[in-house]
């Protein structure tokens, strides 16, 4: 735990030599590490030697973060196999964010990890269309595309990533703002469809693993009522908006 006062700052209830007004985290490992900036500058702090060394030499999670460095897990580990890392150059470990066990976000930019037809696994980078966008939900809204974080990967190893092009900016119908463990696990139930969206020609619903898009001849007037788009879908496949005066009723 890492807290501030007035006068002091705290981690695991020991106070650290620091200026609280002028603190600036620079590394945090929980249980690790600690390193900082303040008016007399760099600080680094080790917490727990073994948990450190830990970190450096043996964790073969999906994607690894560690002191000085960020590396991905390149192979499967198993049946003997000792756990193969690469490292991604050039990025602070303090602004790589893992996401998921197959997705993480550095910037404006997306490292996601998928398996080949040969069942071998590669590093693929994704260029956000919108610098700003931070990847904390299921269903994300760039300038002109949509980036679901799908059940998929987390289950069979795939890439764990949609991406498609939305005809015009996506509107997210947010019914539920997720939690912490739901944002950045992505750990949710798959089979309620309850993200939903529309652009300038379509809605869209996606329950974690699939995206239904359909044609609507007035997108402006999609609403969501009881967690569902409301309206009906016809013959040819078009979403048509129940009309305001029924939706009154």
């Amino acid at each position: 735990t890492l807290a501030r006062t007035q006068t002091k700052i705290m981690v695991n209830s020991e106070q650290l030599d620091a200026d609280p007004d002028t603190f600036t985290v620079v590394r945090w490992i929980p249980e690790a590490l600690i390193s900082w900036r303040d008016k007399n500058g760099f600080h680094r702090k080790v917490l727990d030697q073994y948990a450190l060394d830990s970190n450096e030499e043996y964790s073969c999670g999906s994607f690894n973060v560690k002191e000085h460095r960020v590396t991905w897990r390149s192979s499967f580990p198993g049946k003997g196999a000792e756990c193969q890392q690469e490292e991604i150059p050039g990025l602070d470990p303090e602004q790589f964010h893992p996401i998921s066990d197959a997705v993480a976000q550095y910037q404006d930019k997306l490292y996601v990890i998928e398996t080949t037809p040969f069942d071998e696994l590669k590093l693929n980078i994704v260029t956000l269309d919108d610098p700003k966008l931070i990847i904390n939900k299921r269903f994300n809204a760039g300038k002109r595309h949509g980036y679901l974080l799908t059940r998929k990967g987390d289950e069979f190893g795939d890439s764990g990533l949609q991406v498609f092009e939305s005809a015009g900016p996506l509107i997210l119908f947010d019914n539920h703002i997720p939690s912490e463990r739901e944002a950045h696990q992505v750990s949710s139930n798959p089979y309620i469809q309850k993200w939903l969206a529309r652009d300038d020609k379509y809605v869209y619903r996606f329950d974690g693993m699939q995206l239904w898009r359909y044609h609507t001849a007035d997108p402006r007037a999609v609403r969501v009522v009881n967690d569902q788009l409301d309206g009906k879908i016809n013959g040819d496949g078009e979403f048509i908006p129940t009309p305001r005066d029924e939706a009154k009723k």
